[in-house]
């Protein structure tokens, strides 16, 4: 029962794109559970199905799902299994981890007669309080016989020189080699328009990355850099010239970050200036360093008078007794959460003062939210700021955050000197006309 999908006590998720959304949480877990059962339809029909679509995760509503099912008892055995496919799209991109955060109570103590497992071609891509709470069990590769075989009798790949192309390609993996099966060769195909754009300039290279939807950003590069690590290695062997192909790999893991969000791409144009280096690849500005080297303070004196907003957040963790204190109110020195939300107001207020390149700024608003997270466990400081002016409020609010953060730390350290501060990181950053 297992194999056809069918086992009651076997509970399978896989990254869904769901067409509907639902009104209610209800309603998105109802969606859910029948997309997944579609799913498992399609494959008992289907075995040999593809990779997710691009689009495709799992989403808060899924591990909600999950969670639900969690208290069932087993139907059949002793035990029920959860396997949580391509675990590395509980985060679809960074900034929205909430599926995953949502799941680390369960990983931590899941019920004793339940079992969670979770699959990833990409492991470094989970969250670390994840890896942290599970047992990494890496499957060793098929043998280059195995492929070739599944090759000739389930693809009826006869070619030698296509099943020895295929088997090479697939690197022991079956469903690498179902990914390529109609698409043979897209990896070398991304390498060579890579190399064709590397050449054109920046705009061609960046193009290609925003023509990625977000799971392809990830896996389609990592394809371009196999193929061009393979490039690399044939020319090297053979005395040819490494250097263009070593610049593209370079220009096309800044593309990655760029198509996995990492930065904006509406300031490609403007980040990316300057004469070219390095046989093409374009230099970097930064505006607080001048001509000579030297640090500056940015003359903001010609932009406009806009209305400026921020978010940024971060977390804090600690152990299980410490996070008890602090959420009965118990401390020592005090309210942690309150005195963090005054501290870190306090210290947007006084940035300039912090952080030596940064203009002073009036502000009109300041939000800091601390809150308990038990799936930590710890506290995490959410801060947003608003201002008038002619420069940004990103530092303002990335201050009130790690000065909150740092508080938290201070109040609470005779428990756990252990705590780590981590993920602080700038949510959003806004800008609109001043009479928008």
């Amino acid at each position: 029962m297992v194999v056809t999908l069918q086992h009651p006590d076997v509970h399978w998720f896989v990254p869904l794109e769901l067409t509907k959304k639902g009104a209610d949480a209800d309603k998105q877990l109802d969606l859910v559970a029948e997309g997944l059962a579609e799913e498992m339809a399609a494959r008992r029909e289907q075995p040999m199905y593809q990779a997710p679509g691009g689009l495709a995760s799992h989403g808060i509503a899924a591990v909600r799902l999950l969670l639900r099912r969690l208290s069932l008892t087993p139907a059949v055995g002793n035990r029920k299994v959860f396997i949580v496919g391509d675990a590395e799209r509980l985060i679809p991109q960074r900034g929205m981890e909430d599926a995953a955060n949502a799941l680390l109570k369960a990983l931590e103590e899941p019920p004793a007669d339940t079992i969670i497992v979770l699959t990833a071609s990409d492991p470094e891509a989970l969250l670390p309080t994840i890896l942290s709470r599970v047992v990494r069990v890496r499957v060793a590769r098929n043998a280059d016989s195995v492929v070739t075989e599944f090759a000739q009798q389930v693809l009826g790949i006869t070619s030698k020189t296509q099943l020895a192309e295929r088997v090479s390609s697939a690197e022991g993996c079956i469903g690498r080699l179902l990914a390529t099966e109609g698409d043979s060769g897209a990896g070398s195909r991304r390498a060579g328009d890579l190399l064709e754009a590397s050449g054109k300039g920046g705009a061609a290279l960046y193009a290609l990355a925003l023509s990625q939807m977000p799971f392809q950003a990830r896996g389609g590069f990592t394809d371009m850099l196999d193929a061009l690590a393979g490039r690399l290695r044939a020319q090297a062997k053979t005395g040819g010239e490494t250097q263009k192909l070593v610049e593209a790999i370079a220009q096309v893991m800044d593309a990655r970050e760029l198509a996995q969000g990492n930065v904006n791409p509406q300031l490609v144009t403007a980040v990316f200036g300057g004469g070219p280096r390095g046989g093409g690849r374009e230099r970097m500005k930064l505006s607080h360093v001048d001509q000579a080297g030297r640090a500056r303070m940015v003359d903001v004196g010609d932009k406009p008078i806009s209305v400026r907003t921020a978010v940024a957040a971060g977390a804090i963790r600690m152990s299980s007794d410490a996070f008890q204190l602090v959420a009965d109110q118990t401390v020592a020195k005090g309210d942690v959460l309150a005195v963090s939300e005054v501290a870190g107001t306090l210290a947007a207020k006084r940035t300039a003062e912090l952080i030596p390149l940064c203009h002073p700024l009036g502000l009109d608003h300041v939000e800091v939210e601390a809150s308990l997270d038990a799936s930590l466990p710890g506290v995490r400081i959410r801060a947003a700021v608003k201002a008038v002016g002619r420069t940004g409020v990103e530092m303002e609010a990335l201050t009130a955050v790690s000065v909150a953060l740092l508080t938290v730390y201070d109040m609470v350290k005779a428990a756990d000197a252990a705590m780590v501060i981590a993920d602080v990181h700038l949510v959003e950053k806004k800008k609109a006309p001043l009479d928008a």
